[in-house]
């Protein structure tokens, strides 16, 4: 990579909400599972995107949960 080159790594649309969350675990565990490999095939990103609807209610612990898992995305992405 020369030095006017970034890479970055988009995520969107998480819709987290309250309830049972087995659905979006299922996706999200397979996401973070997979994200070592993406860093050692690419490496690391030089910034991390989340856009689109991060909650789905705007509840706080639809947030509080969309925390911590972008606080794992990030630790594994690093």
């Amino acid at each position: 990579m020369t030095a006017n080159e970034a890479t970055w790594l988009h995520i969107s649309d998480f819709h987290f909400r309250d309830g049972d969350p087995y659905d979006r675990d299922v996706v999200l565990n397979a996401f973070l599972n997979s994200l070592p490999a993406l860093v050692e095939r690419s490496g690391s990103p030089d910034f991390v995107i989340a856009s689109g609807d991060i909650a789905n209610s705007g509840q706080v612990s639809e947030y509080e949960a969309a925390t911590n898992s972008l606080t794992v995305c990030y630790r594994l992405s690093s």
